[in-house]
This record gives C-alpha cells, sequence and structure tokens, in this order.
C-alpha cells in the first residue's frame, strides 16, 4: 500500500467520524457528506474499487436530499451527484445512470437562467451527459440538443472569455460525432471554423482533441479540410496516421506561427 493511499484511508476514516458526530439534522452534515463523497471518489480513481464509488453516490444522494431548493449548495450537490453517476456509467453501462444524470443536469441548469455567469457550465454539463448517451443509445435527438446547447454556451461567452473556448472544442467534437452519422458537410464546415477561431485565440497553447474517425474515408476528409485550416493559419501542418487500429489521438502543438497536428486513431470497443 503507497503512502498516498494510507493517508487517503486515513482521511476516509476521520471523515466518517466526523460525519458520526453531524446526525441529522446538524445544517453542516451535507458539507460532511460532501467531504466524505469526495474523498471516496479519489480513492476509487486509485484502487477502481467500485463499492467506493457506489457509496459515494450514495452520500451525494443524501447531501443533495439536505439540500432542497432554494438552498444555495443544491446547485453544487446536483452536479455532484451526476459527475459520479456519469462515472458509474463509463464502468457499468447502466443505462439508469446516464438518465439520472441527465435529469440532474437539467434541474441544474434551471437554477442557472440567463444572464447567471454558471450558467454556460451547466450547458456544457449538460451536453456532455448527453453525448455520453447518444454514445450508448444512438438517438440523434440526444446529439442534436447537445449542439444546441454548446451553442448558446458559446454565446453567452463573447471572446476573449476563455469558457467560450471550451465551449468551442466541445461543440466542434459533438459535430464530428454527428458528421460521422449523418455525413452533413455543414456540420464539417462549422466544426472548422471553430478549430480555426480556437488557433487564432490560443497562440503558444497546447491543445488536444481526441478524433473518432472511424472511416479512413472519414480521415481523409478530415485532413484535407485541416490542410486548410493550417494554410489558412500559416501553420505548418504534419498529419501521421500512426496506427489504423486500434488507438489514435489528434494532437495540436501551437506556436506563434507554427502548428503540428499528429492524428493517430480511437477506436471504439
Amino acid at each position: 500500500m503507497t503512502t498516498h493511499i494510507k493517508d487517503l484511508n486515513d482521511a476516509i476514516t476521520l471523515q466518517h467520524e466526523a460525519l458520526s458526530l453531524r446526525p441529522h439534522p446538524n445544517p453542516l452534515r451535507s458539507t460532511s457528506l460532501n467531504n466524505l463523497a469526495r474523498s471516496l471518489q479519489i480513492r476509487f480513481d486509485h484502487t477502481n474499487a467500485l463499492e467506493d464509488l457506489n457509496k459515494a453516490i450514495l452520500l451525494h444522494r443524501e447531501a443533495l436530499g439536505l439540500r432542497p431548493a432554494p438552498d444555495p449548495g443544491r446547485f453544487s450537490s446536483l452536479n455532484n451527484l451526476a459527475a459520479a453517476l456519469e462515472v458509474r456509467f463509463g464502468q457499468t453501462g447502466q443505462t439508469e445512470d446516464i438518465n439520472d444524470a441527465i435529469t440532474l443536469h437539467r434541474e441544474a441548469l434551471l437554477l442557472r437562467p440567463p444572464p447567471h455567469p454558471d450558467r454556460p457550465f451547466s450547458l456544457d454539463n449538460l451536453a456532455a451527459a448527453l453525448d455520453t448517451r447518444f454514445s450508448q443509445t444512438g438517438h440523434m435527438k440526444d446529439i442534436d440538443e447537445a449542439i444546441s446547447l454548446l451553442r448558446e454556451a458559446i454565446r453567452l461567452q463573447p471572446a476573449p472569455n476563455p469558457g467560450q473556448l471550451i465551449s468551442s472544442i466541445n461543440l466542434a467534437a459533438v459535430l464530428e460525432v454527428r458528421y460521422d452519422r449523418t455525413y452533413r458537410i455543414e456540420d464539417v464546415d462549422e466544426a472548422i471554423v471553430l478549430h480555426r477561431r480556437t488557433l487564432d485565440q490560443l497562440p503558444g497553447g497546447l491543445l488536444l482533441f481526441v478524433c473518432d474517425l472511424t472511416k479512413l474515408t472519414t480521415f481523409r476528409t478530415w485532413r484535407n479540410r485541416l490542410s486548410s485550416i493550417m494554410q489558412h493559419s500559416n501553420c505548418d501542418l504534419l498529419l501521421t496516421l500512426i496506427d489504423p487500429s486500434p488507438l489514435t489521438t489528434l494532437q495540436l502543438r501551437l506556436s506563434d506561427d507554427s502548428a503540428r497536428i499528429v492524428a493517430s486513431r480511437i477506436s471504439k470497443k
């Protein structure tokens, strides 16, 4: 057992004791619930012990129940529980978890009407959950809604707001997903505009795009169109197909006057 895990186990033991000292209706119980849940999730990240994640979800549910609207902590509890459910969905594939996460994100979004500064954050979260569910069900309404939500997030974050870059990258990725299903050239064109805007706003930065290039023809389409982006941005282009399967990442290293793109492939299992 590493020192780090031992320390984490000790912290969890202490947080269990702290929770026991704050029985309902202690107003600080929800805080102790969240602290313990967070530590259990961290341990899950290290050990992959699903019982820790399951326990964290139960704790987040209790914390949420102790924060009815209009409690100011309800927003964070909604997001905490949704995030934990999404992690478990990634482990088990249980549709109920991603459905519940989407319901929670929808409520969180309602708590952040325009022009609340946290609304784009909620829009991104809900869009990501819908994209995740689409990957399992293939229902186009989910990916279409995700695109609409991300477009709103971008509108609410005019440049130079750094949140706009995050939403733009997310939108470009979701447009790529829809393109792989529908072959709508408009989605490719919009994604190119978004990538170009990102390149223009982040000189000297490092971006990592993960592309699901399910067909070589799709890869060739993106290679040609990415070439046009690089030419427009006065960048040097390097495209390398490392392995047609099973693993690929598309990495853009940007400098003031140049960029390199290394593409390899991530195929779905």
